[in-house]
């Protein structure tokens, strides 16, 4: 790069050179005196994993399922079993890390199932329910 017209550029004021030329005075000077990018630049990407895990089984399930809460989790849980309508059908309340719930008054089909305690949405998934 030509370092006169560096020099030039950076001492421009905003009134003489307008905005663009000031932002660019900036963002020179800042890659001039600090080679390595800001953390606050940096992109950074973190997946924080989940400290509990919940597994809905069996599923395909027959006239009941398991619901299974591993980790760290507030209790009490609710668990939902929604029609593809997106009427629930059936609302239960867990207390405990394994339950089971009865499926006899759903009919076979495809349902969705959500999983929430006071802090949120903890899973959803589908659910196929066959009748044997």
């Amino acid at each position: 790069m030509n370092n006169r017209l560096l020099n030039d550029v950076a001492f421009l004021s905003p009134s003489d050179a307008g905005d663009a030329v000031y932002i660019a005075r900036m963002l020179l000077d800042t890659l001039i005196h600090d080679p390595e990018p800001p953390a606050r630049y940096a992109e950074e990407k973190r997946t924080v994993e989940p400290s509990y895990s919940v597994v809905v089984f069996p599923n395909p399930a027959g006239t009941f399922i398991n619901v299974r809460i591993m980790g760290d989790v507030e209790y009490p849980v609710w668990v939902w079993i929604i029609d593809l309508s997106g009427r629930t059908v059936q609302e239960k309340t867990q207390v405990t890390v394994e339950q089971q719930y009865s499926l006899d008054n759903l009919a076979a089909g495809t349902y969705l199932y959500e999983v929430q305690n006071g802090s949120g949405l903890l899973q959803r998934g589908k659910l196929v329910l066959t009748k044997r």
